[in-house]
């Protein structure tokens, strides 16, 4: 295990990580959750339709692929709808006038 000894892991003359390492690295993890959940929400809603489409005479079937459908239109309205209301929350308490030049949900270093 490495000790802290004032020396970057990543080599000689490589600086070492600053705080603005980790919020990029925050991001960076955001970025993949987004992108994760989207797409296992998709997954889910075809899944969910091929259900219903395929119940082959099976009104549980039918029921359980309406329960995946709505669950997962459910989970993408209740994630994108947080980030919409922070985005808002953002906008409207430190709006554009502050000196910040970029959107709050891009890390810049």
């Amino acid at each position: 295990m490495p000790q802290c000894t004032g020396q970057s892991l990543a080599g000689t003359g490589e600086p070492l990580c600053t705080f603005c390492d980790l919020l990029t690295l925050g991001q960076n993890i955001l970025n993949l959750l987004t992108v994760t959940l989207t797409a296992a929400a998709v997954v889910l809603i075809i899944y969910g339709g091929f259900l219903v489409l395929f119940d082959l005479g099976s009104a549980e079937r039918v029921a359980q692929g309406r329960k995946v459908i709505w669950s997962a239109v459910v989970g993408l309205v209740l994630f994108f709808g947080a980030w919409t209301i922070t985005n808002v929350l953002f906008q409207v308490l430190v709006g554009n006038l502050q000196g910040i030049p970029w959107p709050w949900n891009q890390i810049q270093c």
